[in-house]
């Protein structure tokens, strides 16, 4: 008996060892012991009003920047309310967010990523990925006219599992990311929290879609290049930036290189001298907290990265803050000397002196 007390205990011992091993082994993962250092080197204007602006895009001729925003608190709670698109002036510098669209029925517009497409002859449409109440994922399509948004249509298909962001390559086609793949919600966090490389890049193209990259952790974020040859998508639970070559007749992807980040890198914008700029979540188990705690900030982090594709790329930090100006930044957008930064929950937007 006195045996068989002993080899319980050990195997209980091991067990609760083992336990504790997973559990520290997934806080350090999550970034629970992740030390904030806050800097900037500028200043940054506040403006409120514009709820979860989590995904920005740009027209950057007249310096016009369109916002995705809802409030996603609300939403996990419970409410029945729609989000908004917003446009935001940035040759004026007391400008403030003026609403575009904010649906036609409750729960029926809750805007994610987006994207600007100009053509050639100067029209323009923006992209919108919606994930309406009644549970379908589309892809809103606007055309643009002196600023203002006019409904074209809604696009589904059944490659669009869980939508997180968009590019815009042509007047119907885009480029979609998945962010998990699951349709069940219990599969859905054991995806994301373990995780499983299951998202996917579909291509999207006046009625067809494709898949045209697999095997990715949590797509949370993609942009094209100025001369659109590659395309760049973040792995938000991979912790890294993945960089493609893109066929622009074809438009097949390929592989290039990545770029790796002690970090959860969020959306991704390119600005006119091809440097990436990246909003990350450095705790991951206080974005999950933010997210039905408003009292609970969650700190932020930009990074400018300029790509190099035949040695490493150079990643700087050039923003960092722990949740009390903005908690959980999603995206930043600099347009000459001004760095828009918005966040997933926070009602709030940064208009700041770029880096």
């Amino acid at each position: 008996m006195r045996k068989f007390l002993w080899w319980t205990g050990g195997i209980t011992l091991a067990a609760i060892l083992l336990a504790a091993a997973m559990l520290l082994r997934t806080l350090v993962f999550a970034g629970q012991f992740t030390q904030i250092n806050p800097h900037f080197a500028g200043k940054c204007r506040t403006l409120t009003g514009v709820t979860g602006a989590e995904d920005l895009d740009i027209n950057a001729d007249t310096g016009t920047v369109y916002i995705s925003a809802y409030d996603r608190r609300a939403v996990l709670a419970g409410a029945p309310i729609n989000g908004a698109l917003y446009r935001l002036d940035l040759s004026d510098p007391e400008a403030e967010p003026i609403p575009l669209w904010r649906g036609e029925g409750d729960g029926d517009f809750r805007p994610h990523g987006i994207s600007l497409y100009r053509s050639g002859d100067g029209r323009q449409r923006l992209f919108v990925i919606n994930h309406p109440a009644d549970g379908r994922q589309l892809v809103e399509v606007f055309d643009i006219t002196d600023g203002w948004l006019t409904h074209i249509e809604s696009i589904s298909d059944p490659s669009f599992v869980s939508p997180n962001d968009l590019v815009a390559t042509g007047w119907r086609a885009f480029y979609l990311g998945n962010d998990v793949m699951s349709q069940n919600q219990t599969m859905k966090i054991i995806e994301t929290l373990l995780p499983l490389a299951r998202s996917t890049v579909i291509f999207f193209d006046d009625g067809k879609a494709r898949i045209a990259a697999q095997d990715l952790s949590f797509v949370s974020g993609m942009a094209l290049s100025q001369n659109g040859r590659q395309l760049y998508v973040s792995e938000l639970m991979d912790k890294k930036l993945q960089i493609y070559a893109r066929n622009p007749v074809t438009h097949a992807l390929s592989p290039l290189g990545e770029v790796g980040f002690d970090t959860f890198p969020d959306n991704v914008t390119v600005d006119a001298d091809e440097r990436l700029w990246i909003g990350a979540h450095p705790r991951l188990t206080d974005l999950l907290s933010h997210a039905t705690d408003q009292s609970v900030l969650a700190p932020a982090q930009i990074f400018r990265v300029t790509p190099l594709l035949n040695t490493s790329s150079r990643v700087e930090e050039v923003y960092a803050n722990a949740g009390d100006e903005i908690s959980a930044a999603s995206v930043a957008l600099r347009h000459g000397r001004q760095l828009v930064i918005g966040p997933v929950f926070d009602s709030r937007l940064l208009v700041c002196d770029a880096p």
